[in-house]
């Protein structure tokens, strides 16, 4: 159901009752912190939506999904800790979280869907799992700060756009079992100097 609360809501917690988070809490832009119970197993889409300053926020240890755009403009989060157990990461779930720092991404996701970290603007370091299949179109698209993309070996396929105007990185760091670079992957990535490519390519956009 949507949310009666009013503009005024500053924290919420939780409790152990509920199993799955929907929309109560999106568009409530006062919102700044949020305690998730432990029985919380997912969160679906647009659940912390437009939730401007949100700045804290604790995920329980046995949470599995985060829908389609969870976190999007959720200005105010600098930080948020996923835990190992997330499986389905949605799309643009943390788009536009324009003060995030650090991501780490878990082992048991195996795609960085599209626009998930979109306009992450202050996104200095994020961990790829040796699980990691794909990155999606756009999924770090014009995240200025990151200096250093790591990618890891299981590594096959970056979408459409995935990094472009990556303003910050001077050095990519391929695995040996990419596939396929879209097209624009790097686009806009000014401070590139050397990048290479492995022997496995088989579509470079």
């Amino acid at each position: 159901k949507r949310s009666s609360y009013g503009t005024n809501l500053v924290q919420v917690e939780i409790p152990d009752s509920v199993t799955n988070v929907g929309i109560a809490f999106r568009n409530i832009g006062w919102l700044g912190s949020v305690t998730i119970s432990s029985n919380v197993v997912s969160l679906t889409n647009k659940a912390f939506e437009n939730c401007f300053n949100l700045n804290s926020i604790g995920l329980p240890g046995g949470l599995k999904s985060i829908g389609d755009n969870g976190f999007a403009h959720c200005n105010s989060l600098r930080e948020i800790q996923i835990p190992n157990s997330l499986e389905s990461l949605g799309s643009g779930a943390f788009a536009e979280c324009w003060k995030l720092t650090n991501i780490f991404i878990p082992e048991k996701l195996k795609e960085v869907k599209s626009n998930t970290f979109y306009n992450c603007r202050s996104l200095e370091n994020a961990s790829f799992p040796d699980s990691l299949k794909a990155i999606g179109e756009k999924a770090f698209f014009e995240c200025t700060n990151i200096k250093t993309i790591n990618l890891p070996n299981s590594l096959e396929e970056i979408g459409y756009y995935a990094f472009f105007r990556n303003q910050s990185a001077t050095n990519v760091v391929f695995g040996p079992n990419i596939k396929k670079i879209a097209e624009g992957a790097f686009r806009g990535c000014v401070l590139l100097k050397v990048v290479q490519l492995p022997e496995k390519m088989e579509v470079l956009g």
